[in-house]
């Protein structure tokens, strides 16, 4: 179905009634977008006037129409960039929320600079939820080993796979890291005073296979 409302979205694209985002690629060559489909959810880019708000509303209702699947405009949102002018007045043609970038989108800021920390506030949160200190009061050390490697393993992948991780957001997930790791439960608390770059080694190579995020940044990249 999703593929129905695509294939309608190019041919209002192709018959002039929205304009979408030109991006120009590396051969000189433009290519426009118009929308962006993942499972059912969709990015519709279009230029910020009255008549391609209303066309695109038209669009909706046809889909609608023929597919009978209501597109829930009130759960949707308009972001303005550069037109904040006339975005409530856009907002109304079309019958949906403003809202501001930054956001997220599909677990993809949008709006931040890419040099910007607070890109990692978000994975700075989730990871701190994930190991909060009750946690290491009922595990052993080794259990608190297996779930530094998956949490902070798992949590950041995406972000480090898109983004260069500025030095103070390693450095702060490492002390996480390190803090949760040795410092055991208050009744038998362990205290490590060796080198976190001792720590990050590789098991064959003496280290407990902790994964080295700025590494695995750089790999990912």
């Amino acid at each position: 179905m999703m593929e129905i409302l695509s294939r309608m979205l190019k041919k209002a694209e192709h018959f002039g009634w929205i304009r979408g985002l030109k991006v120009r690629r590396n051969e000189g060559e433009e290519l426009n977008v118009s929308h962006i489909v993942y499972a059912d959810d969709t990015l519709i880019l279009c230029e910020a006037e009255n008549a391609q708000l209303l066309h695109l509303r038209g669009v909706l209702l046809a889909f609608e129409a023929v597919s009978g699947l209501k597109v829930n405009l009130a759960k949707s949102s308009v972001f303005s960039i550069n037109t904040e002018h006339c975005i409530d007045e856009l907002a109304d043609v079309i019958g949906c929320k403003v809202e501001q970038l930054p956001t997220t989108y599909l677990g993809l800021p949008l709006g931040v600079n890419k040099n910007d920390s607070r890109l990692w506030y978000g994975v700075l949160d989730r990871c701190s939820g994930k190991l909060v200190p009750w946690k290491r009061q009922y595990l052993s050390f080794g259990g608190r080993l297996t779930l530094t490697n998956s949490v902070l393993d798992g949590i950041p992948t995406y972000l480090l796979s898109l983004f260069k991780m500025p030095t103070i957001i390693e450095k702060k997930l490492n002390t996480m890291r390190n803090k949760f790791l040795w410092e055991g439960n208050a009744v038998n608390k362990t205290f490590y005073s060796g080198r976190w770059q001792e720590v990050i080694k590789g098991k064959k190579g003496g280290g407990l296979g902790v994964r080295n995020l700025k590494l695995h940044n750089k790999c990912h990249l």
